[in-house]
């Protein structure tokens, strides 16, 4: 296999383009984010509905990161690369054009499977085909290419949204990714091509166990979560599913998941902190500003601004990581990332009608928690798998990330729903006490909706509390748990 090192200066326009490609199939999969009413309006569903816009990328990213071993085996990365960029300009074109929401849910698919090929594959490149001096600098490329559409994303897709139209979402996106294919797709040195067998079986198990628990995440409030009878079976399917993959993966020659990665320590354990740590990260973002827009008056395009202080202080942060890395053993700085994090939601503490500047201090402390959170632990995560099992193990990871995201939004909603739940009835008793003669039915209503802005508030600050509890565990576990890879150049 070709495993030529790159020169990051030389190679720039390389580097680039492979990092265009990623950071714009994060923006058209984060940029809908806020924006259901006008996407049910114009696909004439509704916004539950429109929905599954957003759900469905999210699904088949996670299963479309498992089939980058196999088709780079069989085309080489280079055309790996290229095929997955193609496949994410000709889905996005249709996204464009489409009035048809099942139309649009079929290619929102076919995106999502093009750019779970396309962050394994990134992140390999950007670390097989950069020297070992240069690992932390492109692991902070990497991130960043990754994670500021998911900061500025929303922002962009409500103001396009509200002063043109949604479709330039994805018109936007085609010159770019044209242009990455321009700039890397010739450039990337090609690897050898392997018939590799394709496990189909196990593809069709993992497949149906991502929509299973998609399932459970898109139909659990309105189902009444485990008090709902097809909720219990779409989990007791997920649960024989995953069962099933497992004990597929292990006595297969050909697993779709090489999951003997897991047996080591820094991979396994580091894996399952980074996604503790994501996944409660990517539920906050999204459940805090759906709680400004219910509950403080401000619309989408302002539930969306609200991604904007996570980047401002997450992308120096993060830049800072890949120098602080050379210097100060990596276990330290994970350990570091989530004291943070625990800090940060031990001091978030949300009320009726806050003030917009507050909840944006909020989210900036957010950004400042990623920051130390990413680039540490995904060096941890890959510090002992050899170069040539990389793209493996990376899709291992980007993998179980990608679904702990989606499951870390429906989880703490879910919390946060019932906690709501919990509060209101409370407060209900104590608001039929005023319910005497003199009022009117409208000062009742009123009460009540008071009432439920009060609880839902109490509710989400509760969760966050734990949020705090966990993170500082989480810390702990790494303190004691976690193998001490020095610095940089322990990374392979």
């Amino acid at each position: 296999m070709v495993d030529e090192k790159l020169d990051i200066r030389s190679s720039f326009l390389l580097f680039f383009g492979v990092g265009l490609a990623l950071a714009t199939s994060s923006f058209i999969a984060v940029a809908v984010q806020n924006i259901f009413p006008y996407l049910a309006g114009s696909l004439t569903t509704s916004d539950h509905h429109a929905v599954w816009v957003l759900t469905f990328m999210v699904m088949n990213w996670a299963v479309g990161s498992t089939l980058m071993p196999w088709v780079s085996s069989r085309i080489g990365i280079r055309g790996a690369f290229n095929g997955s960029v193609l496949a994410l300009i000709v889905s996005s074109a249709v996204c464009a054009s489409t009035s048809n929401i099942w139309v649009m849910l079929l290619f929102r698919g076919v995106q999502g499977l093009g750019a779970g090929i396309l962050v394994p594959l990134s992140q390999t490149i950007f670390i097989r085909y950069s020297a070992s001096d240069q690992r932390s600098l492109m692991m902070s490329l990497w991130t960043n290419a990754m994670l500021i559409p998911f900061y500025i994303g929303p922002f962009i897709g409500g103001w396009l949204a509200t002063v043109v139209t949604w479709r330039y979402i994805f018109v936007l996106s085609i010159p770019l990714f044209v242009l990455s294919m321009w700039l890397s797709g010739k450039k990337i040195p090609d690897s050898e091509r392997v018939t590799k067998p394709f496990d189909g079986i196990g593809f069709l198990m993992l497949y149906g166990f991502v929509v299973s628990v998609q399932f459970i995440i898109d139909q659990g409030d309105e189902s009444g979560w485990f008090r709902s009878g097809h909720i219990d079976m779409a989990a007791g399917l997920s649960f024989v599913l995953l069962i099933a993959f497992i004990i597929r993966q292990k006595r297969t020659e050909h697993p779709l998941l090489n999951l003997s990665f897991l047996n080591i320590r820094s991979f396994g354990l580091g894996l399952l902190l980074l996604c503790l740590g994501w996944s409660i990260f990517t539920g906050w973002t999204a459940d805090i500003p759906l709680w400004v827009e219910k509950y403080t008056g401000y619309n989408g395009f302002y539930g969306g601004l609200l991604s904007i202080p996570i980047g401002v202080t997450a992308i120096p942060v993060t830049m800072f990581m890949s120098k602080a890395s050379r210097w100060v053993p990596v276990k330290y700085l994970a350990i570091l990332a989530f004291l943070v994090f625990s800090a940060v939601y031990a001091s978030i503490f949300l009320v009726p009608q806050e003030s917009l500047q507050e909840v944006i201090f909020y989210m900036a402390l957010l950004g400042v928690g990623i920051g130390l959170l990413f680039v540490p632990m995904n060096m941890l995560v890959l510090s002992e798998i050899p170069p040539q099992n990389l793209h493996e193990a990376s899709t291992l990871a980007n993998f179980v990330r990608t679904l702990s995201s989606s499951m870390g939004v429906g989880i703490l909603g879910g919390l946060s729903y019932n906690a709501t739940g919990t509060a209101y009835a409370a407060l209900r008793n104590h608001i039929s006490r005023f319910a005497g003669v003199r009022q009117t039915p409208m000062d009742i209503l009123g009460y009540h909706h008071k009432a439920l802005s009060v609880a839902a508030t109490m509710g989400i600050n509760d969760v966050i509390r734990i949020s705090a509890w966990i993170c500082l565990v989480a810390a702990i576990i790494a303190l004691f748990s976690l193998q001490s890879v020095s610095r940089i150049a322990d990374f392979k």
